[in-house]
């Protein structure tokens, strides 16, 4: 009995000082819509990491051919997208690396882009551009 107790406690003490924070997601904002097609994921910093990891999927079992992944530099807890499609629904959730764990996912959110994009200049029929 000593000694699965030693181990159960072993396996405790390894979890305590392995374990790392989960980033927070910060925007776009769980729900959003009417988004543009580059946009902007944000999450907040985690002190003590190396970096983070990202998934971006158009379902939320992050299992579909468009899955998008990616890390980023210890410095960088946000990341710009591009070349999204219209009218459609996005999950997203990140993760923080260190140099020998990585933590549990964040919440998973969603964001779905606008229908179309809309022209803002030069003005319809314009001349003398």
């Amino acid at each position: 009995m000593k000694k699965i107790s030693l181990i159960i406690l072993s396996i405790m003490i390894h979890f305590i000082i392995y374990a790392i924070d989960s980033p927070v997601n910060v925007s776009p904002i769980n729900g959003a819509t009417n988004q543009a097609v580059t946009i902007l994921i944000d999450w907040n910093s985690v002190t003590g990491n190396s970096g983070y990891i990202y998934q971006i999927d158009t379902t939320p079992g992050f299992n579909s051919p468009i899955l998008i992944e990616g890390e980023t530099s210890l410095n960088s807890s946000q990341i710009t997208v591009t070349s999204l499609c219209f009218n459609t629904t996005y999950y997203w959730h990140c993760a923080t690396k260190t140099a020998v764990d990585t933590s549990i996912w964040s919440s998973t959110w969603s964001f779905t882009t606008a229908n179309t994009i809309s022209n803002i200049s030069p003005s319809n029929g314009a001349t003398n551009q």
